[in-house]
């Protein structure tokens, strides 16, 4: 695989990691408005994005496994970043809108 395959992988990841976390902080937001079915329809859309931010990333997994050199790019782990926060920040979501949830009904 060249740097530059790999570069592009990298980019598709950071792309759809981006949209991801971008449906979860509107999710939280609609969520802090009482809006559940708004919140839950934008962490799907998350969802999706990050299920496709790793087939991108199973790309490169299934790559390594089949003994390809993967050439060191720091835009690679620029991407295993954005992944990564993407994944924490849909989980501190999912509690918030729990939260609400419960507020709304207590309230």
């Amino acid at each position: 695989m060249t740097k530059e395959e790999v570069q592009m992988i990298s980019f598709q990841v950071i792309s759809h990691a981006g949209e991801a976390f971008d449906s979860f902080v509107k999710a939280g937001e609609a969520a802090s408005n009482f809006d559940f079915a708004g919140a839950e329809e934008l962490m799907k859309t998350g969802d999706q994005q990050l299920v496709q931010a790793h087939q991108s990333q199973t790309n490169l997994l299934n790559a390594e496994a089949r003994n390809e050199e993967i050439p060191f790019s720091i835009i690679l782990i620029h991407a295993q970043d954005h992944l990564m926060h993407a994944m924490s920040y849909e989980q501190n979501v999912r509690d918030l809108i729990r939260l609400y949830k419960h507020l709304a009904v207590n309230d």
